[in-house]
This record gives structure tokens, C-alpha cells and sequence, in this order.
């Protein structure tokens, strides 16, 4: 699964991109992207509840509160109204609810924020989830495993090498693939590159294909325990994001309360402030948290998920009792604030499109990857339209649904990343 590093946030902003993807696409096109991941999000739900995959599941609401100006917010709020308006009648993709600044502060116990001089401008409310995405991909990969899947683990592929095969008829011959692998070497006539930010780090044609066209982008993420003030005992009902600019926020999910609370490390003796048992997974911290302090340039182009980043970490570190507030959020957890922190590495192209398809003049090399951060809401149905493709079944049913953007061109090819996060 792609960008498990989210966390499990399985929510499409779509009005956010929305106008993005109509101005440069068309209006067809964007949507069919906003259709396809609240496609997706239903997609990965049913797959985790009919085969009972234990992976924390759950689709709740989520709200977004954004820390933008008032000329931002007020644009924020017709682009929700030209992406309802482009949408079917009542279509669940659409159901974003507008709350004004004010009521999002006292329903979600949200403050302004005062270290960087941000307001709370408003949220939007809207249909969203929760999932454990290691869980939910080991529950995945048991299922193939049922159906005859060879799963070869600790074995990277260090080199991709591009082979003539003859046919049959020994007239003319046909591209094959060697797989070199420190287990060996696997001969195969279709491979397909499913390695998100690490497809260009793959020597052979993908690392001459994909060097500067899926940059590889380092996320940051902490579990945290949450304050004692903090409503049903830090398990809060609802996924947060806090936005504050184009490329500028944070996401946030609590964990389901599972620890018994004489185990929770709450109520022991001379710690009664203690008082929830929630666990926080909040993320992002990309550009306030970076080297820079304004681009988040120091985590990009990098495949080292064993460092942190000590600005992000110090960030992070603040973030949730920030939003919250001292009111809200009380005094820290007796066993300290962050339980665990850990980095991902994120795939990012041009176009902020991902690639989809066979690679143009390299019979047999397939891609899924480039999902941008937002693999919980893309890869799944990205993943169904490429076996569709490979399958032979690239007819009408499919361009119906799935965007002509995603697919690998050339053309698509030729455009390099040039920093753009957002």
C-alpha cells in the first residue's frame, strides 16, 4: 500500500484540488479524479470489512480547519460550491459541509494560533476514515498469499535489465525482463514497478526514466499520548487537517482506546492529571518544521527513511497541544508526550498526477506509482485500472472511469519535478 506513512488517513479533499485539476485538465477530467478517490476510500473500507482484516477500520467524519487568510477562505468556499454544483445531484463525493470560524473552534476545540499569528478562519466538515495501513496491507498480501501470490521478502531488486527474447516463430522477437535480486536473477516477460519514491533508485531503465520524473519525498509522523483535557479519553470522533497554506498543514487521526486503563500508564499515584487514553498520529510539518523554515527543500530527493529531521521532530513535537490549546488539551501524558516517531518516503511527479500504464517504448515495463502523499485515496483504484490494462480490457468501460491524466505518456515524461509540493 502506498503512503502508509499518512497513517491510515483515508480522506479526499477533493474541493482543494478541484479547481487545480479543471483549470488544467478540464472539468470532466477533475471529475472523474474526485469520483475515483471517493471510489477509492469506499473501495479499501469494503475490501478491509469483507475479509475481516483486523486493521482498525472505520469511516467517521473529518474536519479540515483552515488557518488561511479571509481572501483564501472566501475562495475556499466557492470552489466547495463549483465542485458541488459539477458533481451529481446529492452525490456523497460532494457532501462537504462549510462551518463558520467560530462554531469550528467550539465544536472541534480548535484556537488560533498564536506563534505563528494564524486565525481560524473556518472549517469544512465532511465524510472521511481511519485505517492501520501496515495491518490493512499485510491483511492484503495474506489474501494473495491464499491465492498463490510468492511473496519474497528482504530481497530488493537492485537492477532491472531489458532482454530480447525470440518468438515462436523465430521471425521477430519480443521484449523480456531480467529481475536481478541478491537471491538470483528472475526472467519474466512483464514487470510491473509498484515502488512509489524508490522507482528512479532501481538501476536500468527505470532509474534513466524516472530520475527527476518521481522524486523521492521524506514524511515525518509521531504518535502521541494526548493531553488530559482532551474529550473521550483522546480518542476523539473525528480526523483533523490542519491547512494554513497552498502547501503548508497537518493531518491527524486518534487510534482506538485498546489499552485497559490500569495499563494505559494514566492514574497511577501522583499523576491523576492523566486521564485519557487515546494514541494521536499526527504528521506533516513539511515546511514550518523544515531546514529551510519555508520549503521543506532538505526532505526532498532523498530515500533515507532511518533519519529524522530534528526541526520536523521539534515541530511535531508541539503541534497537537498547540491546536488545542492549553484548555483544551491540559497537561501532558505522565509518560510523556510523543510515543513513537518515524519517517516515510512519499513519490512526487511534475504534474502531481500519478504514472499509470505501460512505459512508452519499453514493451512490458508497467508503472503504478507517484501517488504524492496520497496513495490511501489513489493507489487502490490506480492499481484495479492498471491490472485492467494489462489484462487487455483498456477499452471504453475504463475511460469512463479512470482519468486520461494518470495515464504514462511521453509527454508526461518529458516534464521534470521542479519542487511543487502542493
Amino acid at each position: 500500500m502506498a503512503d502508509a506513512i499518512a497513517g491510515g488517513h483515508t480522506k479526499a479533499p477533493s474541493y482543494l484540488t478541484f479547481p487545480h485539476h479543471a483549470q488544467t485538465t478540464s472539468i470532466s477530467e477533475a471529475i472523474k479524479i474526485a469520483l475515483l478517490e471517493h471510489t477509492n476510500i469506499q473501495s479499501v473500507h469494503a475490501f478491509a470489512s469483507e475479509y475481516n482484516i483486523p486493521c482498525e477500520a472505520a469511516q467517521i467524519p473529518t474536519v479540515d480547519v483552515h488557518y488561511t487568510s479571509p481572501e483564501t477562505w472566501a475562495q475556499t468556499v466557492k470552489d466547495i460550491q463549483s465542485l458541488k454544483t459539477a458533481l451529481p445531484p446529492e452525490h456523497p463525493a460532494a457532501k462537504y459541509e462549510i462551518l463558520g470560524r467560530e462554531d469550528v473552534m467550539r465544536e472541534y476545540l480548535v484556537v488560533d494560533q498564536t506563534v505563528w499569528g494564524d486565525r481560524v478562519q473556518g472549517g469544512v466538515r465532511y465524510p472521511a476514515g481511519r485505517i492501520n495501513a501496515y495491518r490493512f496491507t499485510l491483511g492484503v498480501l495474506r489474501e494473495c498469499l491464499k491465492r498463490g501470490l510468492n511473496l519474497q521478502t528482504n530481497s530488493p531488486v537492485i537492477k532491472l535489465e531489458k532482454l530480447s527474447v525470440p518468438s515462436p516463430n523465430c521471425a521477430s522477437s519480443s521484449t523480456g525482463w531480467a529481475i536481478h535480486t541478491p537471491r538470483g536473477v528472475i526472467l519474466t516477460r512483464r514487470v510491473v514497478l509498484a515502488t512509489n519514491g524508490y522507482t528512479a533508485a532501481i538501476s536500468g531503465p527505470p532509474q534513466s526514466l524516472f530520475q527527476g520524473r518521481v522524486v523521492p519525498v521524506r514524511g515525518q509522523i509521531t504518535a502521541q499520548r494526548p493531553g488530559s483535557k482532551l474529550p473521550f479519553r483522546g480518542c476523539l470522533p473525528t480526523t483533523y487537517s490542519f491547512i494554513y497554506g497552498p502547501s503548508g498543514f497537518e493531518y491527524m487521526i486518534t487510534r482506538p482506546c485498546s489499552v485497559p486503563e490500569h495499563e494505559s500508564g494514566f492514574d497511577k499515584p501522583g499523576s491523576a492529571s492523566c486521564a485519557g487514553e487515546g494514541e494521536i498520529i499526527i504528521g506533516g510539518g513539511l515546511i514550518r518544521g523544515s531546514a529551510d523554515g519555508m520549503t521543506g527543500a532538505s526532505e526532498i530527493d532523498t530515500t533515507d527513511d532511518g533519519v529524522l529531521s530534528p526541526g520536523i521532530t521539534t515541530y511535531l513535537y508541539d503541534t497537537p497541544a498547540r491546536y488545542f490549546g492549553p484548555d483544551h488539551w491540559g497537561q501532558d501524558h505522565c509518560l510523556g508526550r510523543v510515543k513513537a516517531e518515524w519517517t516515510g518516503i512519499m513519490g512526487f511527479t511534475a504534474d502531481g498526477f500519478p504514472y499509470v500504464g505501460e512505459v512508452p517504448d519499453y514493451q512490458g515495463l508497467w508503472v503504478c506509482a507517484g501517488f504524492g502523499g496520497h496513495g490511501m485515496v489513489l493507489c487502490w483504484m490506480c492499481a484495479r485500472a492498471l491490472g485492467e490494462m494489462m489484462e487487455g480490457r483498456d477499452g471504453y468501460q475504463l475511460k469512463e472511469w479512470f482519468p486520461e491524466s494518470f495515464r504514462l505518456t511521453k509527454e508526461r515524461l518529458v516534464r521534470e519535478f521542479n519542487g511543487r509540493l502542493t
